[in-house]
């Protein structure tokens, strides 16, 4: 990740960040996490900010998007990919964040030159046997991190044309 790639996604998360309340073994559904993003070039990084506990078993991750990448004359452009972050310091308000995953381990090359309905991308890039996994696993480490929470962050993987919003919701047990 560049310095300016770091920037702009220190930026994009506005502290304090959203806990996600939750009673030992309950599902938890949170409303959804709504972030508004200008034009993104390729490899920009919206993070949201809901807090997700690594151990949690996750059955659904609903994303939804204005049509951000729709065409201005020049042509539609825009994808998105959705991944865990880790917070380097939770307790600075001037973070960074650091990709847990090789990338796109929750959905990759989501479609945003129209606007996106709410979709469960859960289990866009891995299949139902994935449904006991941890968050840890999903997100790819072969052990239980030191840290306790993911972020989900949004990446240009082509940029898009138009401001506008994403939002994600996610549905989890712990």
């Amino acid at each position: 990740m560049t310095t300016t790639q770091a920037s702009r996604l220190a930026a994009s998360l506005t502290l304090p960040l959203v806990p996600i309340s939750h009673a030992g073994g309950a599902e938890v559904a949170q409303d959804a996490d709504v972030v508004s993003v200008g034009v993104m070039a390729q490899n920009d990084i919206a993070m949201f900010r809901t807090l997700i506990p690594v151990d949690a078993s996750i059955q659904a991750i609903v994303f939804a998007a204005d049509a951000i990448g729709a065409d201005q004359g020049g042509g539609a452009s825009g994808t998105i990919d959705l991944d865990f972050f880790k917070i380097d310091r939770p307790s600075d308000p001037n973070t960074t964040f650091t990709r847990v995953s090789g990338g796109a381990a929750i959905a990759s090359a989501i479609d945003v030159t129209a606007a996106v309905v709410p979709t469960d991308e859960r289990f866009a890039v891995l299949d139902h046997t994935s449904n006991v996994k941890h968050a840890w696993e999903l997100a790819g480490l072969s052990a239980a991190p030191s840290y306790a929470h993911f972020l989900i962050g949004a990446t240009a993987s082509a940029a898009t044309t138009i401001a506008g919003k994403m939002s994600v919701s996610v549905k989890h047990a712990v």
